[in-house]
């Protein structure tokens, strides 16, 4: 079901309600006793309110808005975020090592102004030179591609001109708009079929629409961006598309090619920026499949003399690195040099032996990668990811500001690879889709618990109007409201159950990400509401008090908490439709005018505490702990993305982080 369904659906649930609430509301009274001036005057302020309301929610989402100025707060948004991604990745003061990559080739079709060489501290000017000015990003695991890539955006952003396109780095693994990106959804290209230019902008356009919401880009403003050329897609990780290590011709990765290669603005090709690991690439291209009119450059690794010139600089002439630094330069070829030749094991190799304790003391000693028990390249690898490991629980503390164990973290990732391996080998499918064996989203992980998370979620929702009931029944009997909220349940329970794969609103990712974002949110719908229902308490008054609360206390949650799991837009507007008109309703009509002016007072029930859970916790469909796509996996209110692995047949902890992190 999609959302546009859904939300009419629970508008047609919320309209019924209100009119079964008015009609409860009139039965029992007597004719005089309704002021029809009163209750004139307080359904034309609703209607009006409401009206307005709708009004000004469809002028905020369709505003027009400076397609150049809204680049220049993306540009500032992008900044700030991937400079900490790049903090992230580099750890320590975040020297960079000027790693050096060579132009590789293509068959055909490469772009012009390609130099056979350059290095990382050139990028910028190595990619202007293009024409179009599209880069392919190749090189051996923990080469540095990302790095590079990030290097790129942010010297494109710190030069940027106005009329500039504004580079937003976007994972590969999260493409879930390809044709045939999911078996069974979206749009469908058989194998051998050229895709149309026009379908290839609406695929990308699409992705990276829905991607910008991070950036509290509006849909709107985002398809202005995209149709003026302002944005520079760089595109991360097409080796992470496909759970094996040669992708064949029906793979993910070669549709994404497909697509980029029909991606033009106007006559010309767009311009982007592309990452892959080389053998990936290679597999490709043997398949005649490769980026045309692009310029591919392949990194090289790092030579001792660069190993040892980064040592230098990040710790300066200390004896502790002496042994080290001796090895490299009279062993080029020994285990300790093959394992430092690319830039994350060398990173993290000069990170983890800088660490100190609260005393000053070194917690680890570089002298320790000269040991016999190193003797290859490979065993020093896995020693490097064990200290990683530990540096980095360390380091990051958890919401409640504690640390997390290495065992744990190892433990929980070895979980997350079993389940992705699984899905690879056997291929099963839940609820009609394919589960992925390569792509980690939070809202989608619930098939890792079986069924019984979205039993124990539908029931839960459905017990609100069950309680309800009880309520009614023990105050006033059975009425045809109690019999209304007894549908209303069932109904919430079955519309649960059929929403297996929900996508997270765009409200939801950009209004919802941060605890102070969720406040913020919960703060404005209720000052919403007491701006555009206050003329409807104008009629309330003392005949209605008591049905005032119990609607607004009880009936409210009733029907937006159950709506808020699927959806949370039309959560919220059943909520507010469905919560504040309802006392207002009662009351009104079972009050004279002049009762009303009396306790206008009384408009402060309209803060109704259960509004703010709505925003305050939101539940996936499958009961995850999960706040949809506007969830969090580290302290700071990040969005999670789609992470690509490759576990390997064992399932090890290791596999999956060294496959997750040496990009």
């Amino acid at each position: 079901m999609n959302r546009r369904k859904a939300g009419w659906l629970w508008a047609f649930v919320c309209v019924v309600a209100v009119a079964t609430v008015a009609a409860w509301g009139l039965q029992g009274l007597k004719r005089g006793d309704v002021d029809p001036v009163g209750a004139a005057f307080a359904f034309a302020g609703l209607v009006v309110a409401g009206w307005s309301g709708w009004l000004s929610w469809q002028g905020l989402r369709h505003q027009e808005s400076d397609a150049v100025a809204m680049a220049g707060r993306l540009a500032q948004a992008v900044l700030r975020a991937e400079t900490d991604a790049r903090a992230q990745l580099l750890g320590g003061d975040g020297t960079t090592i000027d790693v050096r990559f060579g132009f590789r080739p293509a068959a055909a079709r490469d772009a012009a102004g390609a130099a056979l060489e350059g290095r990382l501290s050139e990028v910028v000017s190595y990619y202007r030179q293009l024409r179009p000015g599209r880069l392919v990003i190749t090189g051996a695991p923990g080469s540095g591609k990302t790095v590079l890539a990030l290097e790129l955006l942010l010297a494109l952003l710190e030069e940027r001109k106005p009329e500039d396109p504004v580079p937003v780095r976007l994972p590969l693994a999260s493409w879930d708009t390809l044709p045939v990106a999911h078996p069974g959804t979206g749009p469908s290209m058989s194998a051998g079929t050229a895709l149309d230019p026009g379908e290839a902008v609406q695929v990308i356009r699409a992705w990276v629409c829905r991607h910008l919401s991070r950036y509290r880009i509006s849909p709107t403003t985002a398809e202005a961006l995209m149709d003026a050329g302002l944005i520079l897609p760089v595109l991360d990780g097409l080796d992470e598309m496909d759970a094996g290590d040669t992708p064949g011709y029906g793979s993910r990765a070669r549709q994404a090619l497909d697509v980029l290669n029909a991606f033009q603005r106007g006559r010309a090709k767009a311009g982007l920026v592309l990452t892959c690991r080389s053998g990936q690439y290679r597999a490709l291209e043997a398949l005649e499949v490769w980026a045309k009119d692009a310029v591919r450059v392949e990194i090289s690794q790092i030579s001792p003399d660069q190993a040892r010139l980064f040592i230098q600089r990040r710790v300066g002439s200390t004896p502790r690195w002496q042994g080290v630094l001796e090895t490299l330069g009279r062993a080029p070829s020994s285990p300790l040099a093959r394992a430092l030749s690319t830039p994350w094991r060398l990173t993290v190799a000069v990170t983890v032996h800088e660490q100190r304790d609260l005393t000053g003391a070194y917690l680890h000693s570089p002298q320790d990668l000269l040991g016999p028990a190193l003797g290859t390249d490979r065993a020093i690898r896995d020693y490097l990811l064990e200290l990683f490991l530990q540096d980095a629980t360390a380091r990051h503390r958890n919401q409640r500001g504690g640390t997390y164990t290495p065992a744990q973290v190892r433990a929980w990732l070895g979980v997350l690879a079993a389940y992705l391996n699984t899905n690879a080998v056997t291929g099963r499918t839940v609820a009609g889709r394919t589960l992925s064996g390569t792509d980690l989203v939070l809202h989608e992980l619930w098939p890792l618990a079986g069924s019984r998370p979205r039993i124990v979620h539908a029931a839960l929702l459905a017990v609100m109007p069950l309680g309800v009931t009880a309520l009614y029944l023990w105050t006033d009997g059975p009425t045809l409201l109690t019999g209304l909220f007894i549908a209303l349940a069932l109904l919430i329970f079955g519309l649960t159950w059929s929403v297996a794969w929900p996508e997270p609103s765009w409200a939801a990712e950009v209004w919802l990400r941060t605890p102070q974002d969720r406040r913020t949110t919960g703060y404005r719908i209720q000052l919403w509401l007491v701006n555009r229902f206050a003329p409807g308490f104008w009629g309330l008054g003392r005949c209605g008090w008591g049905s005032g609360v119990r609607g607004a206390c009880v009936i409210s949650p009733c029907f937006c908490v159950p709506a808020a799991g699927p959806r949370l837009c039309p959560g919220v507007w059943a909520g507010s439709c469905v919560g504040p008109p309802m006392p207002v309703c009662s009351a009104v009509l079972a009050s004279p005018t002049s009762s009303a002016i009396a306790n206008s007072r009384t408009g402060s029930l309209t803060h109704q505490p259960p509004l703010r859970a709505v925003v305050l916790r939101l539940d996936t469909p499958s009961g995850c702990a999960a706040r949809a796509k506007a969830g969090t996996l580290d302290t700071k209110g990040r969005q999670p993305q789609r992470a690509a692995v490759r576990p390997d047949s064992s399932g090890a902890a290791r596999a999956w982080a060294g496959a997750s992190l040496a990009r």
